[in-house]
């Protein structure tokens, strides 16, 4: 895996691409910050595995949001120590088979979650919404 990384002209940004050309921008005030970029990828790596998890179980998602929240360290680093990912699951979903996709994906194949949990205490909740 490699990622590259580029200042802006004034140097407050941060445009980050992969091999492929996909962007983000980082930075202070006017872009995402480096560590809510971290918050964003366990919330996209979790929800990846969920959807698959669910779809392979023949659940009928149509769609999941999450809000995440967390508390980082008072001194240097300023490291997460708890994070509380809220899932929103949107379908005909069982609700056995949604804690499991969840529990299955933030202890076993979410990447980001794995290496966050060293120092942050993950805690996950979710509703079910059949629209």
């Amino acid at each position: 895996m490699k990622v590259s990384l580029r200042t802006s002209n004034d140097l407050s940004q941060f445009i980050c691409s992969n091999k492929e050309g996909n962007s983000i921008t980082l930075g202070e005030n006017d872009a995402v910050g480096p560590m809510e970029a971290v918050l964003m990828s366990i919330a996209g790596c979790s929800t990846i595995d969920i959807i698959m998890i669910l779809k392979k179980m023949r659940q009928e998602v149509r769609d999941v949001q999450v809000k995440v929240k967390a508390k980082r360290s008072k001194s240097h680093p300023k490291v997460f120590t708890k994070i509380k990912l809220s899932y929103k699951i949107y379908g005909k979903v069982k609700e056995a088979k949604a804690e499991k996709a969840i529990d299955i994906s933030l202890n076993k194949y979410c990447s980001v979650s794995q290496m966050i949990e060293k120092s942050a205490k993950i805690i996950a909740k979710f509703e079910i919404i059949e629209k």
